[in-house]
């Protein structure tokens, strides 16, 4: 009686927490929702031992139960690899994976991007710039940058392969740090600040790709610890760059960062859905989790750093890339248009 009543408690529990995820984006703030929905991923495992329990003591109710959950859970998972349809998508609470429009100018030039969080500005700055230089990144963004990992850049030689740098405007409650950007391709215009009202500001980039325009935006939304009202607000934000906010433009947009969120987070879904397309999700090549890449014991669990881009644009690879003495990893993204 009581393995039974713990059997069934626990996964009263888990079907609870799964249904976190269907919540509308506008309760995403509420403690503890958004460490909740973080985790989602994790609770595969614990669903798998509750499922070998019921089986072992032969209670089919409770095992069928748990398998039901994990079957949802699959279905998750399923959209990284999957094109579903979008009514299999919305039953499922996940984000659009591609827009059926496209808005091509017929130009076909690629380019490589690579967003990294420097924790505090401790990365290796070699390190950054290697990879860099090997995977022929056009344009770099960096998320908790400070003084000393700009100073320890550029002595390594950031200017002379990325000869147009941008830091973002500093304020006083930057997110550990402020963000930057640096590019090798031409740059037309750029700023220190994009979006009003984001915990750190939004340095950008007008880069030229052959004859084409392109903006690039290096972002970092708030910790949900430092504030889950701003964290909220500033991944909400973001969807102004989707083309319908007073931060849209006319051009193809890029967004990329440490964001903070993932797609079990309902504001940042509604990011997606606005049209800022995660190019980890419409590629079908499983998930890119970059979080925490610095942990001994526990290997990279959580994507929440993104390569977010407007429907004029497709993602054709992505990947992840180590940097010692941080714990996030980079992820490296090439686009071209449609």
């Amino acid at each position: 009686m009581i393995l039974t009543a713990v059997l069934w408690t626990a996964l009263a529990l888990t079907a609870v927490w799964m249904l976190l995820r269907y919540l509308p984006a506008s309760v995403d703030a509420t403690y503890p929702l958004p460490y909740l929905n973080a985790l989602t991923p994790l609770l595969a495992a614990p669903l798998v031992v509750l499922a070998v329990l019921a089986a072992a003591s032969h209670r089919p109710g409770a095992f069928w139960a748990a398998a039901v959950l994990l079957a949802v859970h699959l279905l998750w998972a399923l959209t990284f690899w999957l094109p579903l349809p979008p009514a299999v998508l919305s039953a499922l609470g996940s984000p659009r994976q591609s827009m059926q429009t496209s808005v091509s100018s017929g130009f076909s030039g690629q380019f490589s991007v690579m967003t990294v969080n420097v924790m505090r500005g401790r990365a290796d700055a070699s390190a950054i710039l290697h990879q860099a230089k090997l995977l022929g990144v056009d344009v770099l963004a960096v998320q908790e940058v400070n003084d000393s990992f700009v100073e320890r850049f550029h002595e390594e030689g950031a200017l002379s392969v990325f000869s147009h740098e941008q830091l973002g405007e500093k304020t006083h409650h930057d997110n550990a740090g402020y963000n930057a950007l640096w590019s090798r391709l031409p740059v037309t215009e750029a700023s220190g600040a994009l979006l009003e009202g984001m915990g750190s500001n939004t340095p950008v980039m007008t880069v030229s790709v052959g004859s084409e325009q392109v903006r690039i935006v290096s972002a970092h939304p708030y910790s949900p610890h430092r504030s889950l009202a701003q964290w909220h607000s500033d991944i909400a934000t973001l969807g102004e760059l989707a083309g319908s906010g007073p931060a849209a433009a006319s051009i193809p947009t890029v967004v990329m960062g440490d964001l903070n969120s993932s797609t079990f987070h309902p504001v940042f879904r509604s990011v997606v859905d606005a049209g800022l397309l995660d190019s980890s999700l419409e590629l079908h090549a499983g998930p890119h989790a970059t979080f925490p890449a610095s942990w001994a014991l526990m290997p990279p669990v959580i994507e929440i750093d993104h390569v977010l881009h407007t429907r004029e644009l497709v993602a054709t690879s992505v990947q992840t890339v180590q940097i010692p003495r941080t714990d996030h990893k980079a992820l490296v993204s090439t686009l071209q248009w449609k």
